[in-house]
């Protein structure tokens, strides 16, 4: 635990028992870039572009996966503070 709160990996430690019980379950995670610690990081880092059945690793941009964003306001985040607009 984190200063009171739950850690990426105690959640998904949390939850995993309970999808053995239901059979053909998934475990969804969705997230941005932030930062190179935790368990997206480690999924990412451990099977991104390797042919695993099992586990998806999908990497893309904010516009392409929702079309609907305004360019502009993305442009204008970007030149604001590149880095914190690419996370």
């Amino acid at each position: 635990m984190s200063e009171g709160r739950r850690t990426d990996r105690e959640l998904v430690q949390a939850i995993r028992p309970s999808m053995m019980t239901i059979p053909g379950s998934k475990l969804i995670v969705i997230s941005s870039v932030h930062s190179r610690v935790g368990y997206v990081y480690e999924m990412w880092r451990d099977y991104f572009g390797k042919p695993i059945d099992s586990v998806l690793i999908w990497v893309s941009d904010s516009l392409s996966m929702n079309p609907t964003l305004d360019r502009d306001l993305i442009d204008i985040e970007l030149k604001k503070d590149p880095s914190a607009a690419r996370s």
